[in-house]
């Protein structure tokens, strides 16, 4: 009878254990997407060139995937990803897995709204040339279409 009762502790302490991991996220990246033109509609590739990433007020314009829908308008989409512990807070913060230094800030304005911020001590021109060149050394995977219904797929 001791054996069974060992048995089913274990079982009950497993269950608890792994409910709370679940409870617990350790981490919850954020897919943002920003909208880039197309270098050659033949061929569906996309146009990440310096001009793609232009900082205009708070910074380089993101969507996350449920909101860059209804606020893009360039044929092609390239991901970024916010390295966000848990749910995102509005005016925050955030490291960005791209270009060593590079932040991004949620400021949910429109809904979905994340913005590439420019390094500190960095200049506009210098800031969207890194960003445009980790794009273009990190397109596979990253790229897929905006508005584009043709084929061949941006990429």
């Amino acid at each position: 009878m001791l054996s069974k009762l060992t048995a089913y502790g274990a079982f009950i302490i497993g269950a608890l254990s792994v409910q709370v991991t679940f409870e617990n996220p350790a981490h919850a990246d954020v897919d943002i997407y920003h909208g880039v033109g197309l270098s050659n509609a033949n061929t569906g590739r996309a146009n990440l060139s310096n001009g793609e990433f232009t900082y205009r007020g708070g910074g380089v314009s993101n969507f996350d995937a449920d909101n860059i829908g209804n606020n893009n308008n360039k044929p092609c989409l390239f991901r970024f990803t916010a390295v966000v512990d848990g749910d995102p807070v509005v005016d925050e913060t955030y490291d960005l897995s791209g270009p060593d230094g590079y932040q991004v800030e949620y400021d949910n304005d429109p809904v979905g709204h994340w913005n590439i911020l420019l390094p500190a001590n960095t200049a506009a021109n210098a800031a969207r040339n890194a960003l445009s060149r980790w794009a273009r050394d990190n397109r596979d995977g990253r790229v897929s279409n905006g508005t584009r219904d043709a084929d061949p797929a941006c990429n």
